[in-house]
């Protein structure tokens, strides 16, 4: 399940900002915020 939620918002943060960068950064950076405190 945070699997599928980080990628969602990698498409979307890409979409939104068009930096490949900054979409790994911030898929990296929420996957592991949902995998270390929801999940």
């Amino acid at each position: 399940m945070p699997e599928a939620i980080a990628i969602l918002f990698i498409v979307f943060l890409h979409k939104w900002k068009k930096n490949t960068l900054l979409s790994i950064g911030g898929g990296t950076i929420l996957y592991m915020l949902l995998v270390q405190r929801v999940f």
